[in-house]
């Protein structure tokens, strides 16, 4: 996943205090109705001038009621911010970032405007935005303590970037120990300590280097340095690789045997946005991957960018069939469908075939969601080529677990 989509996944979290968890709603007002549906289409807009004007629209539609749409509006106020972001568009970004309501917001938007600017690699540029809020003092509150070591880390980036290791280690020094922080830097921890000549890093090496993911080139390339340069040869960089990749196998099959189950699948017919319709029987002899999402759930985009590596890795195998079934939405079919579409189609994913589970107007259900039992979003099925549903996975899934997690969990499906 993009860093810039890790952030706005952290701060809509924050902002909604909602979870995908449970499909169960409360009864709206028509009032709240209507908003949703202006959230939601804000979301599935492709363009960012669509995206700005409907959110000038939701402000004036709030009025008044700020209180009671405030969670919404934040929320749109940071897709549009992390939009901008997106398109370079640097003083756009910081305008939505100056009308968000709570500091805390504020600051955790600014994060995903400072790193797009690293990733875009325009550090002065990045360096300007974080000011001086990196410092120790800069924060007082308490419950700010996560957002301090935010923008130290920020900091650390930045003079990485700028081959200023000794302060790039400094400021990165907490990454090791953070649980939610981007891997990608521990790694640049990892290669700040060696360029400064750090001979006692062998153990965070190891850490580092057993973490979830795959480890970038540079990395390795370092790490290889340092052991040959230490020992003479690659002989221990070579076994330390060997052995990591041992536990890292280990960990992730005890952790998706925890997803096993073992129980046919129910019959099942569904079109897909073209119109084509494809069933249980159809797919016979395939191994079937249903992910079941929706526009509203963030867990379930935020889940896309390793769904497409997984696509990608599937791409030549015909054999394995993926299904992005969208469901529960609330909203009327015909905008249902296009709000999956563009939302698809903004994100630039490739391969993704969409299906829609549209509420039966005669038992007010979803059918595959209701035939499936499906309980919470995003929720993902692997079936194996006898119709069986062997694995079932709720909840979240990172771009640096999901191709690893899927072709375990379809190798076993058939065995």
């Amino acid at each position: 996943m993009r860093i810039i989509d890790k952030i706005r996944t952290i701060a809509l979290f924050a902002l909604l205090n909602i979870s995908c968890s449970t499909l169960v709603w409360g009864q709206e007002s028509q009032e709240m109705e209507k908003f949703s549906l202006m959230y939601n289409t804000l979301k599935s807009l492709t363009s960012v001038v669509k995206k700005d004007s409907l959110l000038v629209e939701m402000q004036k539609y709030a009025k008044g009621k700020e209180e009671i749409y405030s969670s919404l509006l934040e929320a749109s106020k940071v897709i549009v911010i992390e939009a901008y972001a997106e398109k370079g568009d640097l003083e756009k970004s910081i305008y939505w970032l100056e009308q968000l309501s709570s500091p805390r917001d504020k600051n955790y938007a600014r994060i995903g405007i400072i790193k797009s600017l690293i990733l875009e690699n325009r550090i002065a540029e990045a360096e300007k935005l974080l000011g001086e809020d990196y410092k120790n003092d800069a924060i007082d509150d308490q419950k700010s303590k996560g957002v301090l070591q935010a923008f130290q880390f920020l900091y650390g980036e930045i003079n990485f970037k700028k081959q200023r290791y000794e302060i790039a280690r400094q400021y990165l020094s907490g990454v090791l120990n953070s649980q939610y922080v981007d891997p990608n830097l521990k790694e640049l921890y990892i290669i700040a300590a060696i360029k400064t000549g750090d001979k006692s890093i062998e153990p965070e090496i190891e850490r580092v280097l057993g973490a979830v993911g795959e480890r970038s080139v540079d990395f390795l390339e370092t790490v290889k340095q340092f052991y040959t340069s230490k020992d003479g040869n690659s002989s221990q960089f070579d076994t330390l690789l060997k052995k990591t990749a041992e536990i890292k196998a280990k960990e992730l099959s005890e952790r998706i045997m925890k997803l096993a189950v073992d129980s046919p699948s129910p019959y099942f017919s569904i079109k897909d946005t073209q119109g084509k319709t494809v069933s249980l029987q159809t797919l016979k002899g395939k191994t079937v991957i249903i992910d079941f999402w929706a526009t509203w759930c963030q867990p379930c985009v935020a889940s896309f960018p390793g769904m497409q590596k997984a696509v990608d890795y599937y791409k030549e195998d015909k054999d394995v069939v993926f299904m992005f079934v969208h469901t529960a939405e609330r909203f009327d079919p015909e905008k249902s469908t296009s709000m999956a579409l563009n939302l698809i189609k903004d994100k630039g994913y490739k391969g993704f075939d969409v299906y829609m589970d549209l509420k039966d107007k005669n038992t007010g259900k979803h059918p595959l969601l209701d035939s499936f039992e499906i309980s919470g979003l995003p929720t993902k099925l692997i079936i194996n080529k006898k119709g069986i549903i062997k694995f079932k996975n709720v909840g979240f899934v990172s771009e640096e677990e999901a191709v690893d997690e899927i072709k375990l969990m379809v190798d076993l499906a058939n065995k």
